[in-house]
């Protein structure tokens, strides 16, 4: 009797024992199937936020869009009233505009629908609510890739007599600056100008055309005052003011390159930065420098570069607008502030970039008789 006790206390003891393994399996089980599940939403919730993210920006771009008609409207049109709908500053600008429809008011300030979107899921709106223009800013922003130029128009809301030319943001601070800290600095050549496993500034050629704005000779040109142009040489000691009037093109001195003090150790920022004078063009008084038309053509020599053009005392009118635009994907909303750069064809064409622009030889070997044409032997296919 005490043996056979014994015995089903033991297989009570092991039936026990599989029981606590099972509802520990399915506890685990559980778990697991929990965290599955949570991952799964989680994700999906990243999904469609992205997604909402993604409408929202898209719908912001359709306000900046709908901001250029409206500047197209008023600066190439002289259309009264989107003129009068972007000195108002509102967010309604594209409806007092009237770039929408001739029947549009000022009064609607009601948001822009996009996209209605809608399904066994619900769906999403995705609208734009607050559009605004700013015809001046305080700044142009560029970027030239190497060998490249731009032309920026020079048209101010006052008058001005200094530009700040800033180029070149540091790419992060684990990058090694190679800087030229010789106060007569020479230009090697295009493989030698920065060193193996270094990152150096490009040259900055900074070209200034101006005129009185009412009569003049293209002679003018060639008088100080009309046509100058600096070559800014990035360096750890230089300059920080310089002035067109120094164009040493002009004079027998062979010290064409101005160096430029650059700090690589600003992140993130434009680490060379020159202020240039501009001199009075010819003809021009002092008492009508209102009267200035100027225009900059930047060339980045050595390599690209982004690169800022701020008038000092005065901001840039109907070069490079920006426009704010909110837009919406149902409730998540992206603002985007973009600048739109209105620069004439016709201005591009102020400076050519060359008047001969060869791949390989340029070929003058030849010789003319009274009767015959005597070619050379340079062979212009060949580098």
């Amino acid at each position: 009797m005490i043996f056979g006790s014994i015995q089903n206390k033991r297989i009570a003891e092991r039936g026990a024992t599989a029981l606590m393994i099972v509802v520990f399996s399915v506890l685990l089980l559980m778990t697991i199937s929990v965290s599955f599940m949570r991952l799964v939403v989680q994700d999906q919730e990243r999904t469609n936020n992205d997604e909402l993210s993604r409408g929202a920006y898209d719908s912001a771009l359709a306000g900046v869009e709908d901001g250029k008609r409206v500047l197209q409207a008023c600066i190439g049109n002289n259309d009264a009233a989107a003129c009068s709908a972007i000195a108002a500053n509102e967010c309604n600008t594209v409806h007092s505009a009237k770039v929408l429809s001739a029947s549009d008011s000022g009064a609607n300030t009601d948001e822009v629908m996009v996209q209605s979107s809608s399904g066994t899921d619900g769906g999403y709106d995705q609208a734009y609510s607050c559009v605004k223009v700013d015809r001046n800013t305080s700044d142009y922003q560029g970027s030239l890739s190497k060998d490249s130029s731009e032309v920026v128009p020079l048209q101010t809301v006052g008058s001005f007599t200094q530009v700040t030319v800033s180029w070149f943001k540091n790419p992060g601070a684990s990058t090694v600056f190679d800087l030229n800290a010789s106060p007569s600095p020479l230009l090697p050549t295009a493989t030698k100008w920065a060193a193996v496993g270094k990152t150096r500034p490009p040259l900055l050629r900074v070209q200034l055309m101006q005129y009185n704005g009412q009569n003049f000779k293209l002679d003018d040109f060639d008088q100080s005052g009309g046509s100058n142009t600096l070559y800014l040489y990035p360096s750890s000691v230089g300059l920080s003011v310089a002035d067109f009037s120094s164009d040493a093109r002009r004079s027998k001195t062979n010290n064409l390159l101005i160096p430029v003090k650059c700090n690589p150790g600003i992140g993130g920022q434009y680490i060379c930065s020159a202020t240039l004078t501009l001199p009075l063009p010819v003809g021009l008084p002092a008492a009508q420098i209102a009267d200035r038309k100027a225009y900059l053509r930047v060339t980045s020599l050595y390599g690209d570069t982004d690169y800022t053009i701020q008038p000092v005392g005065t901001e840039l009118q109907d070069v490079e607008p920006a426009i704010d635009s909110t837009g919406r994907a149902a409730d998540v909303y992206r603002r985007v502030r973009a600048r739109v750069q209105l620069v004439s064809p016709a201005e591009t064409e102020l400076y050519p970039r060359a008047t001969v622009d060869l791949t390989h030889n340029f070929c003058k070997d030849f010789g003319v008789s009274d009767s015959q044409y005597i070619a050379g032997s340079c062979d212009y296919t060949k580098p």
